[in-house]
């Protein structure tokens, strides 16, 4: 299971760690722009224009930053690309925005957890184009059962973040909703390999390994596999090179293997593990 941290670590990674890097800056300006339609629409003309807008957009957003989780070219224009599917889009966000609002009468609370709940169907939607809004809606519903709080604990994870925002009068949010945008993306990506649903072939999570999975080499050592896509595994890496998942090392002193995080004996050589 990876945590917050290990998803947030992933998101820099795949933005090539770098505030101002093209990916980064490319994605702030994205997010710019998206602000400002949205901002604007609800500033001159009200709730309609923004229901219209609004599902496109959010589809668009979330493309972008499943582009950069699977290592593909971002552009300004990948902003626009949830128009390509507006009906499924404007309807997913029209379906969502009742069913919080009917669920919200109940004191609030109960819209706020259907909010989680459908956190994860513009994904869905996105990686699932014969799939209709309302299936997305329900299939999203099912992804987050048990996994509410664990995102909930990611966005939390970024209150720092948020605090410096406010102290930038939000000029600072249009770098860190990219990020959170990103590891919200390796967030879905890791509970559907969880849950066994099926992903794109150049999704960057993969099918679970067995984590102790090992092959010999000739110096006697052992070459590691990740845990999350099954790609080897270099020596001194910090990050699968594959799927970008954080590599957390167990390495036997003896024979130099890399065992899993809570293993007290080296799966090769015996040896305790300290």
């Amino acid at each position: 299971m990876l945590y917050a941290k290990d998803l947030r670590a992933i998101a820099r990674q795949k933005m090539d760690n770098s505030w101002s890097g093209p990916v980064w800056s490319t994605f702030a300006l994205i997010t710019l722009v998206y602000s400002l339609i949205l901002g604007g629409a609800g500033a001159v003309t009200g709730g309609i224009v923004i229901l219209l807008l609004s599902g496109p957009l959010a589809l668009g957003m979330v493309q972008v930053s499943m582009k950069i989780m699977r290592g593909k070219r971002i552009e300004f224009g990948n902003l626009f690309d949830g128009y390509k599917d507006f009906s499924r889009a404007f309807l997913l966000a029209l379906l969502n925005d009742i069913f919080v609002c009917l669920w919200s009468l109940l004191f609030i609370i109960p819209g706020i957890v259907k909010s989680y709940a459908y956190a994860m169907s513009y994904y869905i939607l996105a990686d699932n184009p014969q799939m209709s809004a309302n299936e997305a809606r329900k299939r999203s519903i099912e992804l987050m059962k048990g996994n509410k709080w664990r995102l909930f604990c990611l966005q939390f994870s970024f209150f720092g973040w948020n605090l410096l925002t406010l102290l930038t009068f939000g000029i600072l949010d249009f770098w860190i909703t990219p990020y959170k945008q990103v590891a919200t993306a390796a967030f879905y990506e890791e509970i559907m390999r969880e849950k066994g649903f099926s992903l794109p072939d150049d999704a960057s999570a993969g099918a679970p390994v067995d984590r102790s999975a090992q092959a010999p080499v000739g110096d006697g050592q052992s070459v590691s596999f990740c845990r999350n896509c099954g790609a080897p595994l270099t020596p001194d890496g910090k990050f699968c090179d594959k799927c970008g998942c954080v590599i957390k090392k167990n390495v036997c002193p003896s024979c130099k293997a890399i065992n899993d995080d809570d293993a007290t004996f080296c799966s090769t050589c015996g040896a305790h593990l300290k």
